[in-house]
């Protein structure tokens, strides 16, 4: 119980501190009025204000958290970067400018681990913080490999994209493969009429006149004998001693 009144009374001085510091800068209405000293003091308080919450134990960040906005703001942000910069060591330079309607102070911080670039932005007026940005300043061999790696993320990411999308196209077949068919089947072209051969011609009788001498004689003698006995044939008798193919196998064929 008493060490949780202790940090709520150091939570109080605290903030009532910073308040104090921030509210007794001169400023200006406008950003654009801030002269060199006023410019001096902004910086100093901001650097005092950064100076005093990374020292804060988590009690006091949670209990700053509470108020909301800026100071959500500014304690989530520490929070996240706390681990990875380490310890605070000191602020190393502090230096003022202008966005739009805001004035902000860039301070380089040195950590434990890292430097980080503390960005703390005002209003118009300068006297109330509204927001605030740490960017840690990495080493130009820690970007590379990041780069690297971001790289080799990429195209390992697009390259299984591209695999996904050829296993999808290779499902289209199993979608309505009837469809598919029948559409397939109506766009193809009907084949052309093969060219009906020639019909061969006939193939000619080939008469083995050797083989069939002997009837053939018989046959051309009986004839002869036919025509003497019905005496359209002249001469006295007829021998027939030999035969012999005149022209070809058809007028052969016919007598």
């Amino acid at each position: 119980m008493k060490n949780m009144k202790k940090r709520l009374t150091g939570l109080f001085l605290t903030l009532v501190m910073l308040m104090t510091v921030l509210l007794a800068i001169p400023v200006s209405a406008a950003v654009t009025e801030l002269g060199p000293d006023e410019e001096a003091a902004l910086a100093e308080s901001a650097t005092q204000y950064a100076a005093q919450v990374f020292v804060m134990d988590d009690a006091s960040l949670e209990g700053l958290k509470t108020y909301g906005g800026f100071y959500e703001i500014l304690t989530d942000t520490w929070l996240d970067s706390r681990e990875e910069l380490g310890a605070f060591t000191e602020v190393l330079s502090s230096e003022v400018d202008y966005t739009g309607d805001n004035v902000y102070v860039t301070m380089m911080t040195k950590f434990e681990n890292y430097d980080s670039e503390v960005i703390m932005y005002f209003d118009e007026t300068g006297s109330e913080p509204v927001n605030f940005a740490m960017n840690t300043q990495y080493s130009m061999g820690e970007k590379m490999s990041q780069a690297g790696i971001n790289f080799v993320t990429g195209i390992l990411i697009v390259f299984l994209i591209l695999l996904f999308l050829a296993f999808l196209i290779s499902l289209f077949k199993y979608v309505n493969p009837n469809a598919r068919k029948k559409k397939k089947s109506a766009a193809a072209p009907a084949p052309a009429a093969a060219p009906k051969a020639a019909a061969p011609a006939p193939a000619e009788e080939i008469v083995d006149v050797a083989s069939n001498d002997e009837e053939i004689i018989a046959v051309i003698a009986a004839a002869i004998a036919a025509a003497e006995a019905d005496g359209t044939a002249t001469g006295d008798s007829y021998v027939v001693r030999s035969i012999r193919r005149v022209g070809n196998t058809r007028g052969w064929k016919r007598a």
